[in-house]
């Protein structure tokens, strides 16, 4: 009698023909079957990467690497943590995992590295403290400059400074010369290892910024330090790795790898902020020759590509920028074509691709995000976030457009195989030729509520308060004498009527927004306003659990100053003006 055969019995092969047919939930359940499932999902890549590829899931990991670079017990390990956040923030009502609160001042950890700080930085305020910042992707550390020129990093599990430096190669004292800060992870395939920390700067002398001169020509610098966090002491080591300089001053800067990109400060007579893009290989100095590409207002790099937004005659475009394959820094200015296909080793513009505008959309460049999940996959997903004044007297609104890319293909073979009208209009076109998926999101119009993208872009956050409620008269209110409220702003220092409101956090999901048609703008009676309300509430929203109250007078918008949210470690960081700063897990 012939056996049945078992799960166990079948060729490797077959087994991961099966696994490339099935999602990342049923992965997790098949690895379960039987002992041999469970260590072949361990020992294996090839059992997750068809699925990761696939699915828009953003795992925990650095996003500087293909998912081909890590280990099958890696990829196991991220793609069950990811489930976990993802089931959670699907949810009607996502469940605060954990939580923690930081006081201004900020404590410093017993293994804080620190500098001599100057007398300049005594009596530094919370508003000065916070001025930028900048979240790790894996939700653990706050990266902070101050306006004082005051580094601050601060490790938000324990609510402790881990380094703190005062840099005299940063001036303050003119408006346009401010600082940035970008990661890079070079070599490590750990999130929590090493990363590159990247500032520009505008002078590199010992002179103190309080004798800089205005008017003063200051020559932009680059500077990298290689960063180690340790998580178990609370410490960090850095490295400053080169410095040098830069021949334009920078106001948008990203890196990925071994590039830096950079936009330059746009001229007085630029309308939306557009300026020439470059392109650096910190490692050497070098500046790379680029294709001619539209001026950009922002930028994404990528380990294989990057992404700008251009403008053609006030017409956002995307300019997709591909990298080398090998280690060369040689250029190929003409585009590829069938009788001449591209150098693996040739800096290429792949596409350049129109963003439909609409009846009644006005887009604003400046006011942009490009959102993206690398994966060192051929085929990827771009979803651009511009901020779209489709009614002025709905200033709260956003453009999002969804394109699909596919390296394996030339361009041309993007465009869809029907045949368009010689009539159609140019928006139907872009739609039809890149298969570009259009939707608008309103802000509600509560005043204190705006829209946040983050990392791939398929997930937004918004924030509120909820109803007032009188909490107390003629007296100061403190956390000592309230244990239970986390003062949004400070109540020790107020008199007269003290209100508490609970602070109000909502997700919502792209893919749940309704796409724009081109019959809806162009009806005889079409009506933009109505239009508008009926989209202000078009989306589900998630109120996520917070567990934040605040006292406060009636005023409450200016009490909030930044809310990151990292996508990969499911963590939200909330920044309040008087310098304390909640930190919100729902992983």
């Amino acid at each position: 009698m012939m056996k049945t055969p078992t799960l166990d019995s079948l060729p490797l092969l077959v087994i991961l023909e099966i696994c490339d047919h099935l999602d990342l939930k049923d992965l997790v359940s098949f690895s379960q079957v039987s002992s041999s499932l469970f260590s072949l999902s361990k020992s294996s890549k090839s059992y997750w990467l068809s699925a990761l590829f696939r699915e828009e899931l953003v795992p925990l990991l650095p996003s500087h690497l293909p998912l081909v670079a890590f280990s099958g017990e890696e990829l196991r390990t991220a793609t069950i943590v990811a489930l976990k956040r993802e089931r959670n923030m699907m949810d009607e009502y996502p469940k605060l995992i954990s939580s923690n609160h930081i006081a201004w001042p900020y404590s410093r950890s017993p293994s804080c590295s620190t500098t001599e700080m100057p007398a300049s930085t005594v009596g530094e305020t919370p508003s000065e403290a916070i001025w930028m910042h900048l979240t790790h992707p894996n939700g653990q550390w706050l990266f902070m400059v101050s306006k004082k020129n005051v580094i601050r990093v601060l490790h938000l599990p324990s609510g402790t400074v881990a380094w703190e430096e005062w840099s005299n190669v940063m001036p303050v004292l003119l408006e346009e010369t401010m600082p940035y800060i970008c990661f890079a992870s070079r070599t490590s395939k750990s999130i929590h290892t090493m990363h590159a920390l990247v500032l520009t700067t505008y002078r590199d002398t010992g002179d103190a910024p309080s004798q800089i001169q205005e008017g003063e020509s200051l020559q932009p610098f680059i500077r990298i330090v290689d960063v180690r966090f340790n998580s178990v002491n609370i410490s960090i080591q850095t490295t400053e790795i080169t410095r040098y300089r830069l021949p334009w001053r920078p106001a948008q800067l990203d890196i990925a790898g071994d590039h830096i990109a950079f936009v330059e400060t746009a001229s007085p007579d630029s309308v939306y902020g557009e300026a020439p893009l470059h392109l650096t290989n910190w490692t050497t100095g070098r500046h790379i020759k680029l294709p001619e590409l539209l001026p950009s207002t922002q930028v994404s790099t990528f380990q294989s590509y990057l992404v700008s937004l251009g403008l053609s005659k006030g017409d956002p475009v995307i300019q997709i920028i591909s990298f080398p394959t090998e280690g060369n820094d040689s250029v190929t200015l003409e585009p590829a074509t069938p009788k001449s296909p591209s150098s693996s080793r040739s800096y290429e513009l792949v596409a350049s691709i129109q963003l439909p505008s609409p009846n009644g959309s006005n887009l604003s460049p400046l006011y942009a995000s490009i959102c993206h999940n690398y994966k060192g996959a051929t085929r990827n997903q771009f979803r651009i976030w511009v901020r779209d004044q489709f009614v002025e007297s709905w200033s709260a609104c956003w453009s999002v457009y969804e394109i699909p890319v596919d390296f394996s293909r030339r361009p041309l073979e993007w465009f869809v195989s029907r045949p368009l009208s010689s009539t159609a209009s140019p928006y139907q076109r872009a739609l039809d030729q890149y298969s570009i998926i259009h939707r608008q999101v309103f802000e509600r119009p509560d005043p204190t509520r705006w829209i946040v993208a983050v990392g791939s872009g398929k997930r937004f956050f918004w924030w509120s308060w909820d109803e007032w409620e009188l909490y107390a008269e003629d007296g100061p209110m403190s956390r000592e004498n309230s244990p239970e409220i986390v003062d949004a702003v400070d109540g020790t220092s107020r008199k007269g009527k003290l209100y508490r409101r609970s602070f109000l956090l909502y997700s919502s999901n792209l893919s749940e927004c309704s796409t724009v048609a081109e019959s809806e703008y162009l009806a005889d009676d079409f009506d933009l306003f109505s239009y508008a309300d009926d989209r202000s509430i078009d989306y589900p929203e998630r109120c996520m659990e917070t567990r934040i109250v605040g006292l406060t007078a009636p005023d409450p918008e200016h009490d909030l100053y930044a809310l990151d949210c990292e996508e990969a470690s499911g963590v939200v960081v909330i920044i309040w003006r008087n310098g304390s700063i909640d930190v919100l897990r729902y992983i």
